[in-house]
């Protein structure tokens, strides 16, 4: 029987409590120097109130929510990662593609999972939720896996050709993609909205702060984390197996093998994501912001992402061109009394490795000092001058290996060091301080950032894969690339000299934590 006293969740009653307790502290304190809100010009003045005064936040109940989506995105990355590192040597030495159709389609590949990545943030933003979209992205995965599994045994049992098994492992290839690019858009989107400090504002006054509830530079580490891992699990398992023996797909379990074992960690995101299911709540953006920008901020904002796709470009051409070398180079190495040799199958997974290092490097010591004396352009200045040297470096060993020389597999660092301070450089300044800090004064300008993001990646995806079917020297076409990039900065500064870019929010609000 339904009871006409109205109920008041233990949420509600937490809120009242430290209302009440704020009325006790602002009752016993003599200042009352207004202030006007940063939120909404229309709103009346508000109390100054000490860091002393600001009150404990009640817990939010769906912080948990937030822990179970980053783990299941690092689970996602990784089975995305470990499948993009297969899928050129499965193409190239298994199917008998040319080396330029194997790059081409990799590339496309890769770009495929950025471009759902847009759509879905989409769909995330509408009435279907987040969370819908997400479980949906995990369900796409599983049934990817079980149907590679399904065909495997059809294959075992029943098949006397391996044509329809291979048909099945391309398409479960495909779906992983998609899996990916769906989950991608939703969690990062999700993540946005939690990323800042939020002080809850009760009638004319402000009665406690909230803490964000990840840094970005933890999620820069696990996204950084999880590629690693997964490269290296697939490369270590394609090492067991002889890629260039010529055997058919299903003539040897290495590709089966590697797949199922992937297939197993979506299958285990999935899991992990239903367990909590009545624990996910709808979850608010923490802020709620209503600025109106004007042409010239408009354009500013939006200009950089017209010379990023040249970037990418350039990244994803010097990943593949340094992994060519790196097969040239010698790679057995005597410390002492200790022998051992690189095998060319784990050359791919020394990136993610690098970046390991190199994100936490710059995330707390390096970018502390920079951003007290660098501006907005001088991070993109100093992201294509790492770009730069970067293909520099790959221009001298090309030119050492070319005339017989023998490289040590440990002079490529500099190259991928230069290009990984790049990457961080200007996803920095573009992502997180474009992307992020902006959308927390104009939430409406979310979804077309994040897009705009993903867009550009994209898009240097595809523009790397045609380049690899260019009969050119690698080395051409990435100074070519180069030079286009240059340009279009160059044109990006001259156009925007003396136009003021949208403020952006105030650093002392992210470092309440440390």
């Amino acid at each position: 029987m339904k009871s006409g006293r109205k109920c008041v969740t233990p949420h509600t009653t937490t809120i009242l409590h430290y209302r009440w307790n704020y009325l006790k502290v602002r009752m016993s304190s003599t200042d009352t120097t207004p202030l006007l809100s940063q939120r909404n010009d229309d709103a009346r003045p508000l109390t100054v109130l000490d860091d002393e005064d600001f009150l404990p936040a009640p817990r939010r109940p769906y912080v948990s929510s937030i822990k179970y989506l980053l783990f299941i995105n690092s689970g996602c990355l990784i089975v995305f990662s470990g499948i993009h590192t297969l899928l050129f040597p499965y193409l190239y030495h298994y199917l008998s593609l040319n080396y330029s159709m194997a790059v081409l389609l990799s590339n496309l590949y890769f770009s495929c999972s950025f471009t759902l990545a847009i759509f879905s943030t989409t769909m995330g933003e509408s009435k279907t939720g987040k969370f819908a979209v997400i479980g949906t992205g995990l369900f796409v995965g599983m049934v990817a896996f079980c149907g590679l599994i399904v065909s495997r045994f059809l294959y075992l049992n029943f098949l006397s050709s391996y044509t329809a098994v291979t048909v099945v492992s391309i398409v479960a290839i495909i779906l992983v993609s998609v899996s990916n690019g769906i989950i991608k858009g939703s969690i990062t989107s999700f993540l946005a909205d939690q990323s800042f400090t939020d002080s809850h504002q009760a009638g004319d006054h402000l009665i406690y702060r909230r803490k964000p509830l990840f840094r970005p530079v933890h999620f820069a580490i696990l996204t950084s984390l999880s590629p690693a891992f997964g490269s290296a699990f697939s490369s270590l398992l394609l090492g067991q197996y002889d890629v260039g023996s010529g055997k058919k797909p299903m003539q040897q379990d290495g590709p089966w093998m590697i797949f199922s074992s992937l297939g197993t960690g979506i299958m285990l995101c999935l899991l992990f994501f239903l367990l909590p299911w009545k624990r996910y709540k709808r979850v608010e953006p923490c802020y709620n912001g209503k600025h109106l920008l004007n042409a010239r901020e408009m354009f500013s904002l939006c200009s950089p992402f017209l010379f990023l796709p040249l970037f990418w470009c350039i990244y994803f051409q010097m990943y593949s061109a340094w992994v060519g070398q790196a097969s040239l180079m010698v790679r057995a190495n005597v410390w002492g009394t200790w022998h051992f040799l690189i095998p060319e199958s784990l050359i791919s997974a020394y990136t993610p490795f690098m970046n390991l290092f190199i994100f936490p490097y710059f995330s707390w010591i390096v970018m502390p000092i920079l951003k007290r004396y660098v501006g907005f352009k001088g991070f993109i200045a100093m992201g294509i001058s790492c770009a730069v040297c970067s293909v520099i470096s790959q221009g001298i060993i090309e030119l050492l290996i070319s005339r017989g020389l023998k490289i040590d597999f440990w002079m490529i660092t500099p190259q991928v060091i230069c290009i990984s301070s790049a990457e961080y450089l200007l996803s920095y300044v573009v992502f997180r301080k474009v992307t992020l800090d902006v959308v927390r004064k104009a939430n409406h300008l979310k979804i077309p950032l994040i897009v705009g993001w993903y867009s550009s990646i994209a898009i240097g995806n595809v523009l790397c894969g045609i380049a690899s079917t260019i009969e050119t020297p690698s080395h051409w076409i990435i100074s070519f690339g180069l030079a286009a990039m240059m340009t279009g900065f160059l044109i990006y500064h001259l156009l925007t000299f003396k136009m003021p870019f949208l403020p952006l929010i105030d650093d002392d609000e992210e470092d309440l934590e440390r």
